[in-house]
């Protein structure tokens, strides 16, 4: 029977999992992604998971068997932005972290939790997955059936800026469920020790359907008028720096207090 904190750290693995796995499909990007300056580790091994993803499909007898009739080439939006290409990155990369949670398990003499390893798995897959749904609102859009076969879906989101302007729905999307993560994650937190075991997983339910609506409601967005969207570029990027410098100061404030409290503490 799995316990309260176990959810807990079950939920946190899912969830931080899934906050990299969101950026993992751009490590094809012909520049450095974000997944770069927010994960330099991870990306190099993307690099690495990248280039075995495309010698596997390249591989002489498994084209044969799949039926592939061309060479998978490395560029973006290739075979890191499909179904397929999602799946074999997040078991690669789990096997990675894996190989590492095992390693340090063993030599600090703690006991093996194989569904830390599968919340992982999921949290990479489902931020992916999540990433090509956001992709596939875009003009240039996704080819999900690639490299088996042809389907195209896009919308008419732009993900650069044109005369000055930026296109802010791809943002709000990262925003909203950036937000919508860490309630889950908090909820769970907050009534780990109150709630039973079924209603947890009613609030991760819960999560999952807000998921589904917000993906329907931004189709919708993403089909709208594109002039509703846009904004100045500088006063957007102001904007954002404006909340993160406003952010960092509260967290810099609330540690001077954490200081203080504990230098009081010691002084007592």
């Amino acid at each position: 029977m799995i316990n309260h904190i176990e959810y807990l750290y079950y939920s946190f693995c899912i969830i931080f999992s899934a906050s990299i796995g969101a950026l993992l499909p751009d490590a094809d990007s012909e520049g450095k992604s974000k997944l770069y300056y927010k994960y330099r580790a991870i990306y190099y091994l993307m690099i690495l998971i990248y280039d075995i993803i495309v010698l596997f499909f390249n591989n002489q007898k498994i084209k044969e068997k799949l039926k592939i009739g061309y060479n998978i080439k490395k560029q973006h939006r290739g075979i890191l932005h499909t179904p397929i290409g999602v799946f074999l990155s997040s078991l690669l990369l789990t096997a990675i972290f894996s190989l590492i949670y095992i390693t340090f398990s063993i030599y600090l003499g703690i006991s093996i939790d194989f569904l830390i390893v599968l919340s992982i798995f999921i949290g990479l897959f489902f931020g992916q997955i999540m990433h090509l749904i956001e992709d596939s609102f875009t003009v240039s859009g996704i080819n999900w059936l690639f490299p088996f076969g042809n389907k195209i879906i896009n919308g008419k989101i732009y993900t650069f800026g044109k005369d000055g302007k930026v296109d802010i729905r791809p943002e709000l999307y990262t925003w909203f469920y950036t937000v919508t993560g860490f309630a889950i994650l908090g909820i769970v937190m907050f009534f780990s020790n109150t709630l039973p075991s079924d209603k947890i997983f009613g609030i991760i339910g819960m999560g999952m359907v807000i998921n589904t609506i917000s993906l329907i409601g931004l189709y919708f967005i993403s089909n709208s008028d594109r002039n509703l969207w846009l904004v100045d570029r500088k006063n957007w990027k102001r904007m954002q720096k404006s909340f993160k410098s406003k952010t960092n100061y509260k967290n810099l404030k609330k540690y001077n207090k954490s200081r203080k409290r504990r230098k009081s503490y010691k002084n007592k």
